[in-house]
């Protein structure tokens, strides 16, 4: 009796398949977290991981920016990093 849950990327296609039997028809939103905790992955890591969320059946992206380059000033690292993901 949930609108949605927030997950790693590993657990996705688990939590899908237990929540898919418990729920029957009305499955809650799957959210993926990508770069989780502090967003300091390279760029083609999270793009890897929130594809294969996606394709695991995560419905959602949560991702977490790159928070060091951020601080650091670096916004156009930041930027890039966004878009490849999206």
């Amino acid at each position: 009796q949930f609108f949605g849950v927030c997950i790693q990327s590993s657990w996705v296609s688990y939590v899908k398949q237990h929540l898919t039997k418990a729920a029957g028809k009305r499955l809650p939103t799957l959210v993926s977290v990508v770069g989780f905790p502090l967003g300091g992955e390279l760029t083609a890591a999270k793009a890897f991981e929130a594809k294969a969320a996606i394709a695991d059946g995560a419905q959602e992206i949560d991702m977490v920016l790159a928070i060091g380059r951020f601080k650091s000033g670096d916004v156009d690292y930041v930027k890039r990093d966004i878009q490849e993901v999206v």
